[in-house]
């Protein structure tokens, strides 16, 4: 079936993500909408921005956090203190 949508931000009208139930990631350049790996199935419920820094979330009994580096791949991270091994 349809992947649900969560989250759409967007930064600009050609810099907009959403993120989604399976592990989605969809970019909008302004004319079309793009997958981008995110490396997980964990449904994702938010994407926000702060700066450079670009960050979805997402999971349920064990959290996922995921931030785009510099190369636009998203990447598992943990909060500070904690760690992504599981």
């Amino acid at each position: 079936g349809p992947t649900i949508l969560n989250k759409v931000f967007g930064r600009a009208a050609n810099d907009v993500f959403a993120v989604g139930d399976t592990g989605v990631i969809l970019h909008f350049d302004s004319v079309d909408w793009s997958l981008v790996p995110s490396g997980t199935s964990t449904p994702l419920f938010t994407i926000h921005a702060g700066g450079s820094v670009l960050a979805a979330a997402g999971g349920f009994q064990e959290g996922q956090i995921l931030e785009r580096n510099e190369s636009g791949t998203f990447v598992p991270r943990a909060p500070s203190g904690t760690s992504t091994s599981r």
